[in-house]
């Protein structure tokens, strides 16, 4: 793992207890909601979203460590135990590199298998380890899920698991079985060697445990735990966490048992994906599973932003009462130039007109682009407007005209210069502290996160233990969360430019150059042409574009780099690009000089023809009035 790959994980669930978890857990509105609910539940989200954390927070060790008045209510509602079944690496590309012939091909295949059929076994081991523990029988909410067994009990679960998996464990105990799986582990890994090095020496049929079935494992130890704990009816979740790291052949056994999951009235599965996954079949396939029917799909990207900053603002009051901070993230960072107009309850502005007088600080910016800009003084004569006036108008009027112009009017007057035949625009090569000083302040900044709360901790914890050593009355400067989200936006870039992308080669620098020809197409359409209301800030991903660009989009998309914009009433996970709405991750909207917003979509093919011209410097054209 490279530095920047160790930063960006700093705060990853997946190194840390769950213990650890359930102290710093910020909920989500809705998500637990769902989460708990009676599906199958397929949870979608990039790096950092969320989803290990969340699935954490189901298990038994997480549940009875939080507590918090909405944890006592969350556990009163929880009516099931959990297996967390964490996704193992060494699963990934196994069986590529095993076997030459269709025979050891086959023989790789099995291995994988029963690779990933004993870490679910060993996941029930920990979880039964789990519930007995001191912390578990300690907390009244959880106890009523996994009353206390007797070491009697404990031993026929055991034995009769042990019959089952083919184990030979030195003792019926939980804690005996869990050695006996880490030792098939490590059996399956000489094995591997031996089909690698030797495949003649291979001999699959002395090993029966190769041949058992996750699926009647799961079963098993269902029902014999909960008669044991005097609950039959006890639901199980089983929950895979970072499923894209499995072989297909795996992700698609699961997906394939969404479609009437066995036993499903009391075993359901919690599936943690990557957003973009091809293993799922579209929902025109009447044999795949489909949203509602069999499973409820949760997106934790935030298309548009109310969602996204709610959380966001919760989980900083959250890092600031953590840090002793009693004031609120607006008092630390100050507010932001940016209009959020789909936020109705925070937009400060709404009916006062006093900010867009000529005399207010966004009044001369409104001005000082009418002087400069002859394109955007032919916008306000033929909307009828007077800056001069704006005390006369309506509030509807309003709202269909500055306020709805005003992040466009920001940016394209804060990255442009006068000309003699009309502006010209900045380099998009050109950047600076000022250039992210515009992204500053409350809800700008947090916006630029997108509800991720790996990305918001990386960027916001710093700014809090700065203003902590400052002054108690002074907000921390622009200029100092500048220097943040320039931070937080080297990182993302350089984690984009070290995607792998096969086994020979890496594809991170055709996934800058697909993203920084979208940037870049888009800024065009802001700055560098005459002004518009409503200029393209989101793209359609058509047909016809080169797998190439294709796979750069999806590993985009994965990584967060991209947001998916779902049309209205679609909840199926992505297995194709194709046809799909997308916008850029606000952090990078930043680095190509863009409004946080959604706006108008283009096509993309029609957005990249635009990349020869976007390039230029400046693009000058003539007086429109």
């Amino acid at each position: 793992m490279s530095t920047l790959e160790a930063l960006f994980d700093t705060f990853n669930a997946k190194h840390k207890a769950e213990s650890e978890v359930a102290a710093t857990f910020v909920p989500p509105s809705q998500v637990l909601d769902q989460l708990i609910s009676h599906n199958n539940v397929v949870l979608t989200g990039p790096r950092g979203s969320g989803k290990t954390t969340l699935l954490k927070m189901l298990t038994v060790p997480a549940l009875a460590n939080w507590n918090t008045a909405v944890a006592l209510e969350t556990k009163k509602r929880v009516d099931f135990v959990s297996i967390f079944v964490p996704a193992d690496r060494s699963w990934h590309g196994q069986l590529k590199q095993l076997g030459g012939s269709d025979k050891d091909g086959a023989y790789a295949r099995l291995l994988g298998l029963s690779t990933f059929t004993t870490h679910i076994f060993k996941a029930i081991a920990n979880a039964f380890i789990d519930w007995q523990s001191d912390v578990a029988q300690g907390d009244v909410e959880v106890r009523r899920l996994v009353p206390a067994i007797s070491f009697e009990q404990e031993q026929g679960i055991v034995a009769a698991l042990s019959r089952s998996w083919h184990l030979k464990p030195h003792a019926f105990t939980f804690f005996e079985m869990k050695s006996a799986l880490a030792q098939r582990l490590s059996t399956i890994g000489a094995l591997k060697n031996k089909l690698k090095y030797l495949p003649a020496a291979v001999d699959v049929a002395e090993h029966d445990f190769l041949f058992c079935d996750y699926r009647e494992g799961i079963k098993l130890a269902h029902n014999l735990h909960n008669h044991a704990s005097g609950l039959p009816s006890r639901r199980w979740l089983v929950m895979f966490d970072e499923l894209e790291v499995a072989p297909s052949e795996i992700q698609e056994s699961l997906i394939k048992d969404l479609r009437g999951t066995f036993e499903q009235s009391q075993i359901n599965y919690r599936l943690a994906l990557a957003p973009y996954n091809r293993n799922f079949v579209g929902p025109s396939d009447e044999a795949a599973a489909s949203p509602q029917n069999d499973y409820q799909h949760i997106d934790l990207s935030f298309a548009r932003k109310d969602r996204g900053l709610t959380f966001s603002r919760q989980l900083c009051d959250s890092l600031l009462r953590q840090s002793g901070v009693e004031r609120d993230i607006g008092f630390v960072l100050g507010g932001s130039p940016f209009s959020f107009d789909d936020l109705t309850d925070n937009d400060a502005d709404r009916g006062d007109t006093s900010r867009y007088s000529k005399d207010a600080k966004l009044g001369r910016v409104f001005g000082a682009l009418a002087d400069k800009d002859a394109s955007f003084r032919h916008y306000l004569t033929t909307k009828k407007i007077s800056l001069d006036q704006l005390e006369d108008y309506s509030e509807l009027q309003m709202a269909s005209t500055l306020r709805k112009v005003r992040n466009i009017v920001i940016i394209r007057e804060y990255f442009s210069k006068p000309s003699r035949s009309g502006i010209a625009a900045e380099s998009l090569s050109t950047r600076s502290r000022k250039t992210y000083r515009l992204y500053a302040g409350v809800p700008s900044i947090l916006a630029l996160t997108e509800g991720n709360p790996r990305a918001l901790i990386n960027l916001i914890s710093p700014l809090i233990r700065l203003f902590k050593s400052g002054p108690a009355t002074h907000k921390v400067s622009e200029s100092r969360q500048a220097d943040e989200i320039e931070r937080s936006i080297r990182i993302m870039r350089s984690l984009l430019r070290s995607i792998p992308a096969g086994e020979q080669r890496r594809e991170g620098g055709v996934v800058l150059k697909v993203l920084d020809d979208i940037g870049s197409g888009f800024y065009q359409g802001v700055v560098s042409t005459k002004f518009s209301e409503q200029p393209a800030l989101s793209f359609r991903v058509d047909s016809g574009l080169q797998p190439a660009i294709l796979s750069a989009l999806g590993k985009a998309l994965n990584m967060g780099a991209l947001v998916y914009v779902p049309d209205h009433g679609s909840e199926e996970v992505i297995s194709s690009l194709v046809g799909k709405r997308f916008r850029l991750n606000y952090m990078l909207a930043s680095y190509y000089k863009l409004p946080l917003a959604l706006d108008r979509e283009v096509s993309l093919s029609t957005l990249l023809a635009k990349k020869s011209n976007v390039h230029q410097e400046a693009m000058e054209f003539p007086d429109a009035d």
